[in-house]
């Protein structure tokens, strides 16, 4: 049972985007914490879904694995509650409790997905990495009635690389909110690319602790907003430790009615002297009834700094750029296609997974031009 005090929590705080206040379903998400909290939704549940090309499938209480040792244990900390009643009462329901993976030198591929049937899904998960590691992180929540709330830690240890895809299909009409807190020991290097399509009420949280001296961060995210889907996407990156860098870029598309907000910090502690980061945030509107709220901060405490850049931008397919490749014979709707597309593909990090990200972005572009 959810305690009263959580009950009593507002959903939102000082800091969170005016256009997740005005646009966001509360009533959808007040339904179902009614429903919960008189127990007419079962907490967890299994999908019975176990797929060989995956290495972990996680289906809401059962966690299996082909070939990884899994480890039941406690969260590790990188994550904690916001003040907000939406993301309190997430985290209370994973009730301190945890799984565990360790993966070394190899490519892995990993399924985080949810039962048809309505129901409450915590889900939790510690990753490991030592070495090189590739990992492809599924969050397919398709068609699934489910109230979702799915943590996951990753901790890179020193001296590894970790090249992460994190695929979201989130196109449903529940609340959920996914949070993904990554720490990085010394002389790590972390290139993390994740795509997003998203649904009714989606609220994606990327945190990035650059803990270790030498340690950088590449993060690209890519997020697809069309009908009434909203996202509230958060990405904060913390530099505590001398020499570090990061780079943040995020990019969205947005049609119809969609909405996006997309918020965050970007901060260099005062013992993080020698450090850099940048933090570029941006949203190309494909109607006029698309929004786009970007808010991103920088908060820097030491004065030897590398480089401390950000920027945000709301931005529109140019009829100009339309007509030039009208004149080099290409026609109206493949002309605003390339254009659209060459938005969404620029300072993609290259890595194994980067031609499956292309495809992906093409087959979604189809869906919606």
């Amino acid at each position: 049972m959810i305690p009263q005090s959580l009950l009593k929590e507002p959903y939102q705080y000082y800091g969170d985007s005016p256009t997740i206040k005005q646009y966001t379903l509360w009533k959808l998400y007040d339904y179902y914490i009614e429903k919960l909290v008189r127990n007419q939704i079962p907490v967890g549940g299994s999908s019975g879904i176990f797929r060989e090309e995956y290495d972990v499938v996680y289906d809401g209480t059962s966690v299996k694995s082909n070939k990884i040792e899994i480890y039941e244990t406690r969260p590790l900390g990188i994550i904690s509650p916001r003040k907000d009643k939406l993301s309190k009462i997430h985290y209370y329901l994973i009730k301190n409790h945890a799984y565990r993976v360790i993966l070394r030198n190899g490519n892995y591929k990993l399924l985080f997905t949810a039962p048809l049937y309505e129901a409450i899904i915590p889900q939790h998960l510690i990753i490991d990495v030592y070495d090189k590691v590739s990992l492809e992180l599924n969050l397919d929540y398709n068609n699934t009635g489910s109230l979702r709330s799915t943590f996951i830690e990753i901790h890179l240890h020193d001296s590894s690389k970790l090249d992460l895809l994190i695929n979201l299909n989130d196109s449903i009409n529940s609340p959920s909110n996914i949070d993904i807190g990554i720490k990085q020991e010394k002389y790590t290097l972390l290139n993390l690319i994740y795509l997003a399509t998203v649904g009714k009420m989606t609220r994606l949280i990327i945190t990035d602790l650059l803990d270790g001296e030498d340690s950088e961060s590449n993060i690209r995210g890519i997020v697809f907003s069309t009908k009434q889907s909203r996202i509230d996407n958060i990405a904060d990156i913390i530099s505590r430790n001398r020499d570090t860098y990061s780079k943040y870029l995020f990019t969205s598309l947005i049609s119809d009615n969609g909405v996006v907000a997309q918020r965050g910090l970007g901060k260099i502690l005062d013992n993080a002297w020698g450090s850099g980061i940048e933090y570029y945030s941006e949203a190309l509107l494909l109607s006029d009834e698309a929004r786009a709220y970007l808010q991103p901060r920088l908060e820097i405490d030491t004065g030897d700094v590398r480089i401390a850049k950000h920027a945000a931008r709301n931005i529109h397919v140019l009829p100009e750029q339309i007509f030039y490749l009208q004149t080099r014979g290409i026609d109206y709707n493949l002309a605003r296609k390339l254009v659209i597309k060459g938005y969404l593909l620029k300072e993609i990090p290259t890595t194994t997974y980067t031609p499956e990200i292309v495809s992906s972005i093409e087959k979604t572009l189809n869906n919606i031009i």
